[in-house]
């Protein structure tokens, strides 16, 4: 637990300054936790005997991110599509491992789109990015914490044995405090029932995609993504739940509040 806390008081700052600052920090650094993030989920789920391939496809998704951040948007289609092409040919044989391979960077591709653009609205892209951020880690970290001291029926034990209702249920109720007390102090003129309602959606697509990288992670008998981060694992393992809950909150946000001009 010491040694998750520090690694959080690291990189915490780091995350907060380039959201803040803004571009060219913060594409950058994203699209290189993305690349990360999908070297962690190739090796989970590819031939380990092909590791040109690999980089290929790592190569193929790096510059279909770096065509998004240069507003190239079919070369960035075209790119991602050759990099899941590539992850297909060089995935482990099962279906299943071929499937989270290819669309697993796809997955990615899409989850990072949503946060460049998320961050692009005016007037206050900033402020909506450490919204979305606070209340996915609000989710995770409220599931984990009541889920641990109250525990009872399990959520979805075939997936995930350590997950409860009663973790996803006080993560839903810290991710709709976090998004309402944050919309007071950044987003004043939204309305409250919109962001509780925000809150919501955007926690419990969180917890989806928590589960859907523990079922792709328990399908190959891999306990974490990787190891990059002390005391919490892969990159995939921090942003399991980010990668579902950004695109659901690309989507929702602009029809629900005044989010875009």
């Amino acid at each position: 637990m010491l040694t998750r806390l520090l690694s959080t008081l690291v990189l915490a700052p780091v995350f907060l300054a380039v959201t803040w600052y803004g571009d060219p920090y913060f594409k950058w650094s994203v699209a290189l936790l993305a690349v990360i993030a999908g070297a962690e989920l190739l090796k989970i789920s590819g031939d380990t005997g092909r590791p040109v391939l690999h980089v290929a496809a790592l190569a193929f998704l790096f510059l279909s991110l770096t065509a998004l951040i240069v507003n190239q948007a079919f070369f960035a289609g075209a790119a991602v599509l050759l990099a899941a092409a590539i992850a297909w040919s060089t995935s482990r044989r099962e279906v299943a491992n071929r499937f989270w391979g290819s669309m697993g960077l796809i997955y990615i591709f899409i989850c990072t789109l949503a946060i460049f653009e998320i961050r692009a609205w005016t007037p206050a892209g900033r402020e909506w990015v450490l919204w979305f951020f606070a209340v996915v880690w609000a989710a995770d970290i409220g599931a984990y914490i009541v889920g641990k001291n109250i525990g009872g029926v399990k959520l979805c034990p075939a997936i995930s044995p350590g997950k409860t209702w009663s973790g996803a249920a006080g993560g839903l109720a810290i991710a709709i405090i976090t998004s309402l007390i944050l919309s007071r102090v950044f987003l004043p003129e939204q309305g409250i029932l919109e962001m509780m309602f925000l809150g919501a959606i955007t926690c419990v697509a969180s917890q989806i995609g928590d589960l859907l990288e523990s079922y792709f992670k328990r399908v190959n008998a891999v306990k974490d993504s990787g190891r990059l981060i002390p005391g919490h694992g892969g990159i995939l393992d921090r942003i399991d739940g980010v990668l579902l809950a950004a695109p659901v909150t690309f989507l929702f946000v602009p029809h629900l509040t005044k989010a875009v001009i």
